[in-house]
């Protein structure tokens, strides 16, 4: 039996009309839309990634003898296998974005390509990787570059007004006749290290959660399973703080920066695999910040008991502070921006955690996810090896709270913003 395109329904036809995602025929002979990476196949990765991006709808645009074979990949996504030749049929979206069979694309690239701004009726115009297109009245013409044509590009260049851009990054990959399988799962990985990972994470902790992540991908072993077996990493080297003595607060410390490194790897996993659920976020973020409880109490008890009985109140006192100023801001940060969808009806999907701000563009925003940023573990394992574990505790008694109150600052601003 021949194959048919699938046919969208009067209510799908209303949802495409903000934004399509285009992927013209294959080319490379080698790497075909149905090898699989990381056990996704590269069709299944494309429409993924444009679904986490805000498309609302994928077009694999592929012959007609394969798009059963191409359909099988795309089942629960965006996507749609079809011919060339019916492509006018599905042109309801305002935003267009067309990128050549043989490139590879991460979310943010996609998130990029869909909010850039470029005028009606135009187009902004990569050859190599992609055309952003805003349509308005010339949707025939589009649909007609795409038949009959093996370069459509050029001629929709024809149609269009055509602005030549560089749409280069790191967030695509170009499929090259010498590219290999290991060459992609190389640039999945390199697609994982966040803006947002500090310094010293950036250089220590991504590199071997990176490692540990490629040997664990090919596994059973969940991303929610990472996030507990971290979190239990932690809390076992929370009780050697109660020591004074280097080597057991050195323990400590190992374990805590173990503990901020395999920390990593289920964010990896969810998002090799797309496997990022609310659920999950949050097993991660409070798991974190259960740690970094517990860590603060046991060096405040331990402090307290090796101190002389004249002053040893204070470090239980300075303990508190770190504690309960953690714990408020952990909640108000959940409250604020992770329960959203909640509060406002919409789909809850990962990543559940991006910033300690709703508005994550603006400056202070930057600031403050920048002192949320776990570089601190270091400096635990630093002073551990002196014995003076506790100094850090000074240092949480006086930052959590301040940083509490900077985070209720930040929350009264963008509010006060909001209403004018």
């Amino acid at each position: 039996m021949k194959p048919k395109d699938p046919i969208i329904s009067e209510e799908d036809s209303t949802n495409v009309a903000a934004s399509l995602l285009i992927v013209l025929p294959h080319q490379n002979p080698h790497l075909k839309p149905t090898t699989e990476i990381y056990g996704i196949s590269i069709a299944r990765r494309i429409a993924l990634s444009a679904k986490s991006a805000g498309f609302d709808q994928v077009l694999l645009l592929t012959a007609t003898n394969q798009i059963e074979e191409s359909s099988k990949h795309l089942e629960n996504t965006p996507a749609f296998a079809i011919s060339p030749k019916n492509i006018s049929e599905y042109l309801g979206a305002q935003r267009i974005v067309i990128l050549p069979g043989d490139v590879l694309a991460d979310r943010k690239w996609l998130t990029s390509l869909r909010s850039m701004e470029t005028k009606p009726d135009s187009m902004l115009l990569d050859k190599r990787r992609a055309a952003i297109i805003e349509t308005e009245l010339k949707t025939e013409a589009v649909a007609d570059s795409f038949v009959g044509n093996s370069d459509p590009f050029s001629a929709l260049q024809n149609s269009l007004a055509t602005e030549i851009v560089d749409l280069g990054g790191p967030g695509s990959l170009v499929l090259k006749l010498k590219t290999k399988p290991t060459d992609i799962e190389n640039w999945l990985r390199s697609c994982l290290v966040k803006d947002t990972d500090g310094f010293l994470a950036r250089i220590i902790a991504r590199p071997i959660s990176l490692t540990i992540t490629r040997h664990l991908i090919n596994t059973r072993i969940s991303a929610n399973t990472m996030s507990v077996f971290s979190a239990s990493i932690g809390l076992s080297g929370a009780p050697f703080f109660l020591s004074s003595k280097p080597e057991y607060q050195v323990i400590g410390g190992l374990l805590f920066v173990l503990h901020s490194i395999l920390d990593g790897c289920d964010g990896e996993l969810a998002r090799l695999r797309y496997s990022e659920c609310h659920l999950g976020g949050l097993l991660d973020y409070w798991g974190d910040n259960i740690v970094h409880v517990a860590v603060f109490t046991f060096m405040a008890i331990g402090w307290s008991l090796n101190a002389d009985a004249s002053w040893s109140h204070w470090p239980l006192i300075a303990g508190c502070t770190a504690v309960l100023g953690t714990i408020g801001s952990a909640s108000f940060v959940h409250w604020r921006t992770m329960m959203l969808p909640y509060r406002t009806n919409k789909k809850a999907e990962g990543p559940v955690f991006t910033s300690v701000a709703r508005s994550s563009g603006t400056d202070i925003s930057k600031i403050m996810d920048g002192l949320a940023r776990r570089d601190f573990i270091y400096l635990v394992l630093l002073l551990s090896a002196f014995g003076k574990a506790s100094w850090f505790l000074v240092l949480a008694a006086i930052g959590a709270p301040v940083f509490f109150l900077l985070l209720l600052w930040v929350a009264y601003s963008e509010a006060k913003i909001k209403t004018k």
